[in-house]
């Protein structure tokens, strides 16, 4: 997200948006995130909802919508940041050639100097939000509800007085700015594939790094350690995350902490890698029948070219386009698709659930068939979608989706 919030603001910026239309767009796609959540979550019914009678619930879309916008406003305010410096480096560059110091004014070498400042700004600013979620998550109460509800709203995950909070916006901040940080390295100077993937490995490599030393270390950098179970007898440095590999790769996200935050930002920058070795382009086989060669090798090569155009422009790349209404269909779509499986064959999909009810289950068949039907009719659902919010102005609300 933060990545692409700087990649609409460089786009919007060249079609001549000023920072206050920029500004209404992010709030106004932030605030129809938490509007689609409150609607979707809220309890019409008025049944107890995870032990209490929750309102709402503050989902993933609430962190999205907020930090959505609060993205784009620490984005737009450090380009501005950015032009401030540049043109005092810029300025001081020229008066050394006037007073005979230089005889080139170095504005190249100030750009740059001007970049690196605002990224290592942005950095410093992702590392102290990230660590602040540390410092603000207090020791478990016995009910959970014994705090004040705006710090549910805003930071604390867990059961307020009348919603359920599951990503306080507060707890992602640090890693939407990450992504508007690594977006600004992107747009930094233009790179080949290869230099993406060495850039992406080696973000990936200090990641890795970083979360077996919070591991190994313990303690401080992991959220309430002293909760785990006391360690076996000879367990290294007594250490209860090194108990076993379960315990060691079981991070928490709720709030995510540095080891869940370096572990999962090195699985992502591991996945651009992978993904920045597929091509752009997928040439066909264009040699002919009669030509000499290996009907083998052409097959494999066919194979591989269908496989890349699958992956480049099939489902993932369908879903992409049309994230938001992904998650909004996929909700109903299997929700229906369940009951429909329950109804064909309640005994051999399902197991009970403790209350006279029955649930899909994952040992067996059912899950995964509904699963991957679902999919497939999503994917049809998404291009439908891509190609109808294609043919909308650039302002229209169902591009938002």
């Amino acid at each position: 997200m933060g990545i692409g919030v700087v990649y609409f603001i460089r786009s919007r910026k060249r079609l001549g948006w000023e920072d206050s239309k920029l500004l209404r767009h992010f709030a106004i796609r932030g605030a129809l995130l938490v509007f689609l959540n409150m609607v979707q979550t809220y309890n019409w019914s008025g049944s107890r909802w995870m032990g209490a009678e929750s309102k709402f619930a503050t989902t993933v879309l609430v962190a999205l919508g907020v930090n959505f916008f609060l993205s784009a406003v620490v984005a737009i305010a450090s380009n501005h940041a950015y032009s401030a410096a540049l043109k005092k480096l810029e300025t001081r560059a020229r008066r050394r050639v006037a007073s005979g110091r230089s005889s080139i004014p170095d504005i190249e070498g100030a750009a740059t100097r001007v970049k690196l400042l605002r990224i290592v700004g942005l950095l410093l600013l992702v590392f102290a939000l990230v660590t602040l979620n540390l410092l603000l998550v207090p020791k478990p109460t016995p009910n959970g509800t014994g705090f004040a509800w705006w710090k549910y709203m805003i930071y604390l995950p867990g059961q307020a007085s009348f919603f359920f909070s599951i990503y306080p916006p507060l707890n992602w901040l640090g890693l939407s700015l990450y992504g508007v940080a690594f977006g600004y390295i992107m747009l930094g100077r233009k790179r080949g594939p290869m230099e993406n993937i060495s850039l992406n490995v080696l973000c990936g490599v200090i990641f890795t790094i970083a979360f077996v030393v919070v591991r190994v270390i313990g303690g401080f950098g992991n959220v309430n350690p002293d909760l785990l179970p006391a360690p076996p007898a000879g367990t290294f440095l007594n250490n209860p995350f090194l108990t076993n590999w379960q315990t060691f790769f079981n991070t928490i996200k709720y709030p995510p902490d540095y080891a869940y935050s370096s572990l999962y930002m090195a699985i992502n920058h591991f996945s651009l890698a992978a993904f920045f070795l597929l091509p752009t382009d997928v040439v066909k086989d264009t040699a002919s029948e009669g030509e000499s060669g290996s009907t083998t090798v052409a097959k494999l090569r066919n194979c591989a070219q269908y496989s890349i155009g699958f992956i480049t422009g099939g489902p993932l790349y369908d879903y992409g386009r049309c994230a938001l209404f992904f998650y909004i269909i996929h909700l109903p779509l299997y929700g229906i698709l369940g009951w429909i499986t329950l109804q064909i064959s309640p005994e051999s999909w399902t197991v009970d659930d403790g209350k006279g009810g029955k649930l899909l289950a994952l040992e067996k068949p059912g899950f995964f068939s509904v699963w991957i039907v679902g999919l497939f009719i999503l994917w049809a659902l998404c291009r439908w979608y891509a190609g109808f919010k294609a043919r909308r102005g650039p302002d229209s609300v169902f591009r938002f989706f």
